[in-house]
């Protein structure tokens, strides 16, 4: 029977649905993760940084402070904004995040700035019992 999993996606900054300071947003955080993380399957992140927002933390490095403090739950990027990011610098982040996390992240790539995103990949590694990886992917 399949297994129907929850993720949890925190605020990377202002997103204006939720009060956010600048001054205790990572113990804020830290605090929203130490209940999330063990009760969520994954936690998610979005890579938009041009959206108005008064505070707004980069998704990568945020995501590798989450892996460092809270190692449960698989990571990821909601949408990767990939038109603003040189390919070597994005693959080497995520090849980062993959080891810092333990195995444990996924990702999608869509065009940034676009109103739909379509020919999205999404690329999911996942640590089997034995600790090896086990990649999927999928094309929308």
């Amino acid at each position: 029977m399949a297994r129907l999993e929850f993720g949890y996606h925190p605020p990377a900054g202002d997103r204006g649905t939720e009060r956010v300071d600048p001054a205790t947003f990572l113990a804020d955080l830290d605090r929203i993760l130490a209940v999330a993380a063990p009760a969520f399957e994954s936690v998610w992140i979005s890579d938009h940084f041009m959206t108005n927002d008064k505070y707004r933390l980069e998704c990568w490095t945020l995501l590798t402070w989450i892996a460092a403090r809270h190692p449960e739950p698989l990571l990821g990027t909601i949408v990767l904004a990939n038109s603003y990011r040189h390919p070597p610098l994005l693959a080497k982040a995520a090849a980062s995040l993959q080891a810092l996390s333990g195995g444990g992240s996924s990702w999608a790539t869509a065009p940034a700035g676009r109103a739909t995103n379509t020919a999205a990949t999404a690329t999911r590694s996942r640590r089997s019992a034995s600790g090896s990886r086990r990649w999927t992917r999928r094309s929308t």
